[in-house]
């Protein structure tokens, strides 16, 4: 049997507990991608901090309100979030026109 999650580059809601408190792994880079990567004409890009979190075996792509969170508490230099300790919300949240279940770090 194959597990699919293994074929994804990306952590999502499902890898996550909500409320659940999450140790950051490593420093967390900057990740270009598509600003709508469902339209194929929008040529668009965006930047977005990408890192790990122990335990989570995908990439994690930060939203603009977790990097303030984040950036607020530690700092803007994220070689000094290692081992910093967030708590994880997941809300449903229209995306571009479909609900999703979205995750939101702050400090825990």
């Amino acid at each position: 049997m194959v597990d699919t999650s293994e074929a994804r580059e990306y952590a999502n809601a499902n890898d996550f507990k909500d409320n659940g408190v999450y140790e950051i792994a490593d420093e967390f880079k900057v990740k270009i991608t598509k600003a709508n990567p469902k339209d194929a004409e929008n040529k668009e890009m965006r930047k977005r901090l990408a890192g790990h979190f122990k335990d989570v075996e995908n990439l994690v792509m930060l939203n603009n309100s977790s990097r303030v969170a984040l950036e607020t508490k530690f700092g803007t230099e994220t070689k000094d979030w290692i081992g910093q300790k967030c708590r994880v919300s997941i809300i449903d949240q229209n995306v571009q026109g479909s609900m999703r279940r979205v995750c939101y770090f702050k400090p825990a």
